[in-house]
């Protein structure tokens, strides 16, 4: 019973993090629909390894599912 109640967790877990990578995506949008030189070069780095944790945070508990 208690592994059920993990999955479940971890599953709420995953859909947060999706929740999370969805507007960091909206928001390396919004800085590439700007001109170049408007582009705020700190956000832009700053999504980027938002980005890159986020799907890293994903794949993890992703694989723990699929571990149990």
């Amino acid at each position: 019973m208690q592994n059920h109640k993990d999955t479940e967790d971890i599953k709420a877990r995953i859909a947060h993090f999706q929740q999370r990578l969805d507007k960091i995506n909206e928001g390396i949008n919004d800085q590439l629909n700007k001109p170049f030189f408007q582009r705020n070069e700190r956000i832009c780095r700053f999504l980027d390894v938002e980005k890159r944790v986020n799907s890293m945070v994903i794949d993890q508990l992703k694989w723990v599912i699929n571990e149990e």
